[in-house]
C-alpha cells in the first residue's frame, strides 16, 4: 500500500530543532506519538502534534482507524531563509538568518500478519 503523506511547509522553527523532535517519533505508531508529542514541552512537538492530529481526524473521516498506522518516514529539510539585519556601533550590522522548515510524514498502514502454521 502506498504511504500516506502529509505535506507543511514555512514552519517558523530551524530544521535543527524540528529534527531533535522528529527523532522521537520516527517509526512509531501513530496513536504512541499523538500522546508523546501532546506533553514535549518544546515548540517543534506542538507543531508535529497539529500535523499528526490533523492526519488522524482525517483517517477518522475516511473510516480508518489511526491504530493501524505507524510513521514510515519523518522528513525535516530546510525551507526559507529570513535575512535580517541588527544595526551596531561604529556603522557596523550583523545579519540575523531566520529559518523555516519543510516536513514531510509518511504514514505506513501495518499489514494484518496471518499466521500460517495455526491454519494447518
Amino acid at each position: 500500500m502506498e504511504p500516506i503523506i502529509i505535506k507543511s511547509s514555512a514552519i517558523a522553527i530551524s530544521p535543527q530543532k524540528m529534527n531533535e523532535v522528529a527523532g522521537i517519533i520516527r517509526k512509531k505508531k501513530l496513536d504512541y506519538s499523538l500522546k508523546v508529542l501532546e506533553f514535549l514541552p518544546k515548540k517543534g512537538g506542538q507543531i508535529l502534534y497539529k500535523l499528526l492530529a490533523g492526519a488522524a481526524k482525517g483517517l477518522e473521516k475516511n473510516q480508518e482507524q489511526p491504530a493501524n498506522f505507524y510513521l514510515q518516514k519523518v522528513e525535516v529539510n530546510q525551507g526559507k531563509i529570513q535575512k535580517r539585519v541588527i544595526y551596531r556601533a561604529k556603522g557596523r550590522t550583523n545579519r540575523i538568518r531566520k529559518r523555516y522548515s519543510l516536513i514531510n510524514l509518511y504514514l505506513g498502514k501495518k499489514e494484518a500478519v496471518v499466521d500460517t502454521k495455526a491454519l494447518k
